[in-house]
């Protein structure tokens, strides 16, 4: 009987001090670019998981996330960053220079002229 008590009491200090290490806590911080402009709808996201949320139209977020978590910080055309949860972050996102020598040598195949405005070969009467 003392032996069950005893497990009894040693599972539950287990869950309780298991529960106290994994506290969440808000925190708050804005996505600006590089031009010190705001990013409207950057994803802020704890790392490994899908907890998180997306910035405001000044850039602003709040997500609740474990302390001391790992945030993901992306947004199209923007390099991806990392970075350690702590209040008030400015996080600030550079354009992915990858990205836009794909784009441009994309754009560089297409002949856009010749798709909008095609080319009419005119006939001669005979």
């Amino acid at each position: 009987m003392k032996l069950n008590k005893f497990l009894f009491l040693l599972m539950s200090f287990m869950l309780i001090s298991a529960t106290a290490l994994a506290q969440k806590r808000v925190y708050t911080g804005q996505v600006v670019d590089d031009q010190n402009e705001p990013v409207i709808g950057a994803s802020v996201i704890q790392k490994g998981t899908s907890n998180g949320g997306v910035t405001d139209i000044d850039g602003n977020f709040s997500v609740s996330v474990d302390e001391g978590a790992t945030l993901v910080v992306s947004y199209i055309g923007y390099a991806s960053q990392e970075v350690t949860a702590a209040d008030g972050m400015r996080i600030i996102l550079k354009t992915d220079q990858e990205m836009l020598v794909m784009w441009k040598s994309a754009l560089k195949r297409l002949d856009f002229p010749a798709l909008v405005f095609p080319q009419r070969t005119t006939r001669t009467p005979s």
